[in-house]
């Protein structure tokens, strides 16, 4: 999908400074039982939409099947720990993003399961191409559960704002 000048729409938004992305880096998940990974909050009043084109999953266990889960609107009691939010584009001085994003939150409640994916043993990373357009005030969870214990799993995400 395009512009008329025939410019990518995900290329637009990158070369506009729209496009960012956040990582968990690895962290030690050290039980088997589903874990809030990646949560990331389009704050209430921020007027602005914004929609994910890819996560990407895994971990450093070539022993390890893992499944993760995608969660719409998940009911956290602590966001966990705050993450540094990168534009895509590269530059002198690049626009901030409106979003929030956070590793390891503390979930009473996962949400409305949105997708799921199984990286199995020999291939423990795992693309997860969804689209999904969070308004104001919604969020989204990553969740991770490993067949062995003391993985350490990773989730990024990629998201255009002012969609």
């Amino acid at each position: 999908m395009g512009y008329a000048d025939g410019t990518d729409w995900v290329a637009r938004a990158v070369g506009e400074g729209r496009a960012f992305t956040v990582t968990t880096d690895l962290q030690n998940i050290s039980g088997q039982l589903e874990t809030a990974l990646l949560y990331i909050k389009n704050p209430s009043g921020s007027g602005i939409n914004i929609e994910t084109t890819k996560f990407l999953v895994g971990g450093d266990s070539s022993s390890s099947r893992a499944v993760y889960r995608v969660y719409d609107n998940p009911t956290v009691t602590a966001d966990g720990t705050s993450l540094t939010i990168r534009n895509t584009l590269i530059s002198d001085s690049p626009q901030a993003s409106i979003c929030e994003a956070y590793m390891l939150p503390t979930v009473t409640d996962f949400g409305a399961l949105l997708n799921m994916a199984i990286a199995p043993s020999n291939s423990p990373s795992r693309g997860i191409n969804r689209h999904y357009y969070i308004h104001p005030g919604h969020s989204i969870l990553v969740t991770t559960a490993n067949s062995v214990s003391n993985v350490k799993t990773f989730s990024d995400c990629y998201w255009l704002e002012g969609v």
